[in-house]
């Protein structure tokens, strides 16, 4: 995989990233939700949120980042811009992508009871289940027969 770096020099950080289409997916951890962070002096910090405050100063109490690309890896700084809880409350909006990039659209949707899915990433998740759950078995059958 090939990647670049994208120096911040306020913060004494350097991030690697991946070029993907318009935006610059960030290739640290991420979260649960999809969003990349960093551990600085010890705290959790949004990648995201940091290219903000490097390119356009410090971000004012009560206002959040937001991806105009609705990809919550991106560290693009023209992607990125300040809302108000207000004015985009969680969960206002219905995404267009899920946390990987897939399009949300109805021929990739299944509606479970947790809401709505991306059906590749539940194919992706399964087809990886499946084939960790099949080295597991090879690995206990190989075991077994040295055993004996």
């Amino acid at each position: 995989m090939s990647f670049d770096i994208l120096e911040l020099p306020q913060a004494q950080l350097t991030l690697e990233y991946e070029p993907a289409g318009d935006c610059l997916i960030y290739l640290g951890p991420t979260n649960a939700d999809g969003y990349g962070y960093l551990t600085v002096n010890g705290k959790r910090e949004f990648a995201h949120r940091l290219v903000f405050a490097e390119f356009n100063g410090s971000i004012p109490n009560k206002k959040r980042v937001l991806h105009s690309c609705e990809h919550r890896g991106c560290i693009e700084k023209s992607h990125l811009h300040l809302s108000t809880p207000k004015v985009n409350p969680a969960g206002f909006r219905r995404r267009s992508v899920c946390k990987f990039g897939h399009a949300l659209t109805d021929d990739n949707i299944i509606q479970t009871q947790a809401g709505r899915v991306c059906k590749k990433c539940r194919t992706e998740y399964k087809a990886a289940w499946y084939r960790r759950k099949r080295a597991e078995n090879i690995i206990a059958s190989i075991r077994s027969d040295s055993n004996e």
